[in-house]
């Protein structure tokens, strides 16, 4: 298997803890499968992420994304992944048979922009409760206190792995388009 070039990074995989390098690849597809898995639940909350399961060179590949790659058996491809106990998880694809490429994960405005303000008015609804509630027994105040600190740390969370996500695929792309 050839690397065409590296880059040292350390950061997650969809939020998962991996510690790599985005690696640049070349070769012929074969064994390709392909899945979806729905998650969520209700009309408006279902999310769905199309799972293309290849081989490349003997390497095996894994790609998730929102919509399936359009990609055949024996097509060449290049494509920039890093490489997790075996598997190769794919963050950018060009389909040199064919021209298609992957496009890089922009922010998504509306779900940073929901989060931030559901979280100021939770916290602000927060204070309003500890401040009624410190008027008939202090000690109450706490909880909806702790219940506002708990909320932005989990934003703050959550929006930091989007971050991170956003800056592994721009990094991915960037690479693949420079190889």
């Amino acid at each position: 298997m050839m690397v065409l070039y590296s880059l040292g990074i350390d950061t997650g995989f969809y939020g998962e803890a991996v510690k790599g390098k985005l690696t640049v690849h070349r070769g012929r597809v074969d064994d390709l499968t392909r899945t979806t898995h729905v998650s969520g639940g209700g009309e408006t909350s279902a999310r769905t992420a199309h799972i293309t399961m290849l081989k490349v060179n003997g390497r095996h590949c894994e790609y998730r994304g929102t919509v399936p790659l359009p990609l055949s058996e024996g097509e060449v491809v290049k494509f920039v992944g890093v490489d997790e106990q075996g598997l190769t998880q794919v963050w950018a694809l060009t389909n040199e048979s064919t021209g298609w490429r992957t496009s890089a994960l922009s922010s998504n405005g509306l779900v940073v922009g929901c989060s931030i303000g559901i979280l100021v008015i939770g916290v602000l609804m927060a204070i309003l409760i500890a401040v009624f509630f410190a008027f008939f027994f202090l000690p109450l105040a706490i909880f909806p206190l702790g219940i506002g600190a708990a909320a932005v740390y989990l934003t703050s969370k959550h929006l930091s792995k989007l971050s991170r996500v956003k800056m592994m695929s721009e990094r991915a792309h960037g690479l693949l388009n420079h190889s």
